[in-house]
């Protein structure tokens, strides 16, 4: 892991994409 910051919002895009 590098950084939470870039994790956390990777996982988020994902879910919001994945939730559009």
């Amino acid at each position: 892991m590098t950084s939470p910051d870039d994790l956390s919002e990777a996982e988020t895009k994902s879910i919001f994409w994945h939730f559009w």
